[in-house]
């Protein structure tokens, strides 16, 4: 099963990432309304870890996997496709 999650808003722009629960199990705790914060996800991608997604709600830590090519890393990290095409 594939869960999409909402990162973080930063101060450039709202980055949606293809997210995967480590544990599925993990899918049954998020509620509709719950906020979902990651806020090392940048460092995570760069280096290609797993990202720790918190459930501001119940303060869970959600392990998370995002399986991304180079390209699409470096497209991710410049803040999407138009600053990737900008700054090559």
């Amino acid at each position: 099963m594939t869960t999409r999650l909402r990162a973080s808003r930063s101060a450039q722009a709202l980055r949606i990432l293809p997210l995967v629960l480590r544990k599925p199990a993990d899918y049954d705790g998020i509620m509709p309304e719950d906020g979902l914060s990651a806020a090392n996800w940048r460092e995570a991608v760069a280096k290609g870890e797993p990202i720790v997604v918190r459930n501001e709600r119940s303060g869970a830590a959600l392990e998370c996997t995002c399986a991304l090519s180079a390209k699409q890393t470096a497209v991710v990290l410049a803040g999407g496709l138009l600053n990737y095409i900008m700054s090559a």
